[in-house]
């Protein structure tokens, strides 16, 4: 009986010494982040990959975007979010797989489901999949992003994106842009 009492209070005072800072750590960062909201409006310039083989037309084609983003930042380093853009202008790409085959992109509008990952205070890190549609075809991509953030106050950013979509049989793109997010806390 005597040992397993003396067994007992080095664990037990290892759990005391080493529990109670990482419970005060774990409380007080709990304190200090807030779950929030944010809306981004961003202007962008596509970058697409027509992927045809004519002396006619360039193999790249550079259209204007605009993209409406929501975030909600659960966790100070991870959010997720739904993002939609649309491209404002028509362009045909050659669709992978079938031999000939040209598809038609009008103003094609596209959502996706994204997860954010904050590694610091600027970066912030961006993947996921969604859908694009056009009159004549809708297509499934996949998204990956990176954005540097700056804060302009505690509910204003700008930042700065480069993001690249894999349109699953059909064609690649990829995008720069420059976008203003309004932060709102939970709650308030």
């Amino acid at each position: 009986m005597r040992c397993s009492r003396f067994c007992c209070l080095p664990l037990l005072t290892f759990i005391a010494v080493f529990a109670s800072p990482i419970a005060g750590l774990t409380q007080e960062s709990e304190v200090k982040f807030e779950p929030e909201h944010g809306i981004t409006i961003e202007l962008s310039q596509a970058y697409i990959y027509r992927n045809l083989e004519e002396e006619s037309h360039p193999a790249w084609v550079t259209a204007p975007a605009w993209a409406l983003n929501y975030d909600f930042w659960f966790h100070p380093k991870w959010a997720v979010g739904a993002h939609q853009d649309i491209i404002l202008e028509s362009f045909e790409v050659k669709k992978d797989g079938e031999e000939g085959a040209v598809i038609e992109r009008e103003f094609p509008f596209a959502t996706a489901l994204m997860v954010l990952f904050k590694p610091s205070d600027h970066w912030i890190l961006q993947i996921g999949a969604g859908g694009e549609f056009s009159p004549k075809e809708s297509l499934f991509f996949n998204r990956a992003a990176l954005e540097y953030a700056v804060d302009l106050s505690e509910e204003w950013e700008v930042s700065g994106i480069v993001s690249f979509d894999h349109h699953w049989d059909a064609y690649d793109s990829w995008a720069i842009g420059i976008g203003i997010t309004k932060n709102f806390v939970c709650g308030k």
